[in-house]
């Protein structure tokens, strides 16, 4: 979207979604400690959790390339097939294709010629599972804040989004990734 902007530019865009998505996330923070509702404080921390995602996708939006080091992308001993499996990664997967989430980032599916869509797919899948790692710590600083406060509910509230919304979809970046590494035949 603003990946062809001159730097400065594009930094200004990525701080302008950070104020833009701080100041959303303050006013609904505030909102969240005088709220005794479960049910609207819920919805709170959901919009909180988008507005939190919406900083990490302009990232991605300006500084498409943007990545951690390569030692993050690379697999760990504990992930495994069984790893994966074992804590329902493919059960969100299925969830995830079978929803209208499908649509929110259409770029880390298979598409294209053969060889080509391979490389393309695995830097989707880094850049996705990077946007997600962002959020997802971001979120925990909030959560930390919630505990401080003793919101317990609204704690485990946006614990339950931030695993729904961030961890899982870091994992099935990974996994994806992974399997896409054993057919190419590269080896971690």
């Amino acid at each position: 979207m603003f990946t062809n902007k001159s730097t400065y530019v594009k930094i200004g865009i990525v701080f302008l979604a950070f104020i833009v998505s701080t100041v959303i996330s303050y006013l609904l923070y505030k909102r969240l400690i005088v709220e005794t509702s479960m049910f609207l404080s819920t919805v709170i921390l959901f919009c909180m959790t988008w507005s939190i995602i919406f900083f990490a996708f302009m990232i991605f939006q300006t500084f498409k390339y943007f990545r951690f080091p390569m030692y993050y992308y690379k697999r760990r001993k504990l992930e495994s097939e069984l790893f994966f499996k074992s804590i329902g990664v493919p059960i969100f997967r299925k969830i995830l294709i079978n929803s209208f989430f499908r649509y929110l980032n259409r770029r880390v599916y298979l598409k294209g010629k053969k060889g080509d869509r391979f490389v393309k797919f695995m830097e989707e899948t880094k850049q996705s599972e990077t946007s997600h790692f962002i959020s997802l710590v971001i979120t925990i600083g909030i959560q930390v804040l919630l505990i401080i406060n003793y919101r317990l509910y609204d704690f485990l509230m946006l614990l339950i989004f931030n695993v729904i919304f961030n961890f899982y979809p870091i994992l099935l970046q990974r996994m994806n990734r992974f399997i896409i590494e054993k057919r190419m035949g590269i080896h971690q």
